[in-house]
């Protein structure tokens, strides 16, 4: 499978981890995060990453899909990866995660969880609203019970 997009993937993500050298290497490596000691091996990864990933293609097509780790501060592993568009990607960064209420999730998640737009939220938080501010207040201007 060398030359593959599949392949590639699996070894960006080794570089990402591994060499200080890489484009992003502060994001990963360089702030502790790795993957599991059977992704080593590609063929490890394969079996138990690229069923997902054909799914995934099929659903978002070739260029479009990437791995995501679900936690942001945890490593590549199975029960923490799985395949996003781009797009979908973009909403799993840690600068788009909020806590309120000991509550943690992007700012898709509380935006589903408010019923708001995720706009409006980003929009409360660049204007200077607190975060739980920007997630709980509803348009009437009173609280909404989201958080739970």
């Amino acid at each position: 499978m060398c030359g593959t997009r599949f392949y590639k993937i699996w070894e960006a993500m080794k570089r990402r981890c591994n060499s200080p050298k890489a484009c992003g290497y502060h994001n990963y490596g360089g702030r502790g995060i790795g993957y599991c000691d059977e992704w080593e091996n590609f063929n490890n990864f394969y079996k138990e990453m690229y069923h997902s990933y054909c799914d995934s293609v099929q659903e978002n097509g070739e260029k479009d899909t990437t791995i995501d780790r679900i936690d942001n501060n945890k490593d590549y592993c199975l029960n923490n990866c799985r395949w996003l568009s781009m797009s979908g990607q973009a909403f799993n960064r840690r600068q788009n995660t909020i806590v309120v209420k000991d509550i943690e999730d992007t700012v898709i998640g509380w935006a589903k969880r408010s019923n708001l737009n995720y706009y409006t939220i980003i929009d409360r938080i660049r204007r200077g609203w607190s975060e739980e501010d920007a997630v709980l207040i509803k348009r009437n201007g009173k609280y909404g019970d989201c958080g739970k």
